[in-house]
């Protein structure tokens, strides 16, 4: 969605509720509707993406965290010239590169005590069944 952005805003510098309404097909589309919708109805972009992610079900999983920064990377779109909002993508995407490799991370290593915790299981039922 991302680089769908810097797409946008490199060639086409459209308005930022047009952009966020063109975005229909991705998992996204919920929460950047919610934000037009609440830019179109006079909040702030503070305002707008802090209510949207508070009010999009689809995010509850995520962690404090993580919403932080999705009100962070909304609030400040469309807050600087084209430079410096494809320079906030950029940066975007490598700290949501660090938040997929923290999460790739946590799942091996849960991965691996449930593992464990199941072979030794299994020895000690073949040793209580012996």
């Amino acid at each position: 969605m991302l680089e769908k952005f810097k797409i946008d805003i490199a060639y086409q510098t459209p308005a930022l509720c047009e952009m966020f309404l063109s975005k229909k097909d991705n998992v996204s589309a919920p929460l950047l509707h919610s934000i037009a919708e609440n830019l179109n109805s006079g909040m702030t972009s503070c305002e707008s993406a802090e209510n949207a992610v508070k009010n999009t079900a689809s995010l509850s999983i995520l962690s404090c965290e993580e919403r932080t920064f999705l009100i962070e990377l909304f609030s400040s779109m469309g807050t600087s010239d084209c430079d410096g909002q494809l320079a906030l993508i950029n940066n975007s995407i490598e700290k949501l590169r660090l938040y997929i490799d923290n999460a790739i991370a946590n799942k091996n290593k849960n991965a691996k005590v449930y593992m464990t915790l199941s072979v030794y299981l299994g020895i000690a039922l073949s040793v209580m069944l012996l």
